[in-house]
């Protein structure tokens, strides 16, 4: 059962890889705008979405369903991080601005790390779920 926890979760990490920058598109950036963000988020979730039914495909076909449950979880996740109005309000420093940034701009760019670090933590808690109920259910 280990073992299959283990390589379940292996193979979920690899698709958030691949969904999640090797399939990247600067089209995809487009949610990190204010308007018209909605089109490059959903194209953005349905490559994780993909994936994911690929993967479940592969394993237990019965539980497709959790490719909607990962593009769900994604989608607002995602949103939460790049809304300008919640956490896509925070803006990081490259290196060489960092010598002359404001208190302000320094508190920004610790918190788009922290926000960058709570979304991939939230997708590989996802992955985690989905490993669970693909086990407990599938």
């Amino acid at each position: 059962m280990m073992s299959q926890i283990l390589l379940l979760w292996l193979i979920f990490d690899l698709k958030h890889y691949i969904a999640d920058f090797v399939l990247q598109t600067n089209y995809m950036q487009g949610k990190f705008q204010k308007t018209g963000w909605e089109a490059p988020l959903a194209l953005h979730c349905s490559m994780h979405a993909i994936c994911t039914f690929l993967i479940v495909l592969a394993f237990s076909p019965m539980m497709w369903w959790l490719s909607i449950l990962d593009f769900a979880i994604h989608f607002t996740m995602d949103r939460i991080k790049a809304s300008p109005h919640l956490l896509g309000r925070f803006k990081n420093l490259c290196p060489h601005e960092m010598p002359t940034a404001t208190a302000a701009q320094k508190r920004h760019d610790r918190f788009f790390w922290l926000a960058l670090g709570f979304d991939q933590y939230v997708h590989h808690l996802t992955n985690l779920l989905i490993v669970w109920i693909l086990l407990s259910f599938g």
